[in-house]
């Protein structure tokens, strides 16, 4: 019986590091393929494609602000780039500090 409990313990916290970890690795692949989506839209200023960029920063609650993104353009294309931390937090004994980068060019 104390096996059990002791894996099954061992389990519930495998599952809950792997949900902490997990969700800024998602905001960071959403946000990573829905700047390669806007890169490729055809906007005539920077401002248009920053302001879409930041619409999903909104929707996914990432901590950048507008002066945050970085976009240029170019006669070959656009290249949209941001970068942020996040502080991942086990029960206020471990943090662990992720940092973050999109770098896309379309």
């Amino acid at each position: 019986m104390k096996k059990a409990i002791f894996w099954l313990l061992i389990l519930f916290l495998l599952g809950y590091a792997g949900v902490k970890f997990g969700h800024p690795y998602y905001k960071y692949f959403a946000l990573k393929d829905e700047a390669k989506a806007i890169a490729k839209l055809p906007f005539e200023s920077e401002e248009e494609y920053r302001g879409m960029v930041l619409g999903k920063v909104k929707d996914l609650n990432l901590p950048l602000k507008k002066e945050d993104i970085s976009v240029t353009r170019t006669g070959r294309g656009t290249r949209i780039t941001a970068s942020w931390s996040e502080v991942v937090d086990f029960f206020g004994y471990y943090q662990k500090t992720l940092h973050f980068k999109v770098d896309t060019h379309e």
